[in-house]
């Protein structure tokens, strides 16, 4: 690797997504995504019902 080249703050820039390698997750964390996207699902679906219920009346 390359030495970091000391740059001012406004021109620091992520590299193009091409440069990167895709990231190679475990089992574990994959388990652990499928986790948190279900969490966030079932939060949306309650948010959802809620707004229903408040919107005919049952709030």
């Amino acid at each position: 690797m390359g030495q970091a080249i000391k740059l001012p703050r406004h021109v620091w820039r992520m590299p193009p997504l091409e440069q990167h390698a895709p990231t190679n997750l475990s089992r574990a964390s994959r388990i652990w995504m499928a986790v948190l996207q279900g969490c966030l699902v079932l939060a949306g679906g309650l948010v959802l019902i809620r707004i229903v219920a408040l919107t005919i009346g049952h709030g």
